[in-house]
């Protein structure tokens, strides 16, 4: 595990490509548990520690059990979080041409979700992470679904773009 985090940091080429060879979803599953649910936790306290002014005026007084909740729960939200994008993102994906299944899909957001263990480090790691795991899934979606840079990258802008418009209309009904 620690093997792979170091790839997925270091060069993430090489990391996808071994999981290209390998469909184990377990041990994604599981890494991205371990990596992304502490990583997760970690942010979360900080929050709890300096809260920001969005996070006393959606959550209120209440706002440390709030958090304290979410990073108890920390590892179901990566696994739903992991299960929902995958889905989503793939749609996309195929969309733009890919056609080498989810399954490798699922492994590419498991393992990127892994670099969220750089949140440890407050303020700048969840600015350095959510910048990374971008990067990280279109890497692997080009690598694991033999498609380009730029059919990876138009699926993600895709969904993005989609996840805010439903957003927008959810707070508006």
């Amino acid at each position: 595990m620690i093997k792979k985090l170091k790839e997925l940091i270091l060069s993430p080429q090489k990391l996808f490509t071994t999981i290209d060879s390998e469909i184990n979803l377990k041990e994604s599953l599981v890494f991205a548990i371990l990596f992304g649910s502490l990583g997760l936790a970690f942010e979360l306290f900080y929050a709890i520690l300096w809260p920001s002014k969005f996070i006393l005026l959606a959550f209120g007084e209440k706002y440390k059990t709030i958090l304290l909740l979410l990073i108890i729960f920390s590892p179901l939200i990566i696994v739903i979080n992991t299960l929902l994008y995958s889905g989503l993102y793939y749609i996309f994906l195929w969309i733009a041409g890919a056609r080498k299944g989810i399954k490798k899909i699922f492994q590419v957001i498991c393992y990127s979700s892994g670099i969220y263990i750089l949140n440890i480090v407050p303020f700048i790691g969840t600015i350095v992470s959510g910048i990374w795991i971008v990067i990280l899934i279109i890497i692997g979606s080009k690598r694991n679904q033999e498609i380009s840079y730029i059919q990876a990258i138009g699926a993600f802008l895709a969904m993005i773009i989609l996840l805010v418009i439903a957003t927008i209309v959810l707070k508006i009904y």
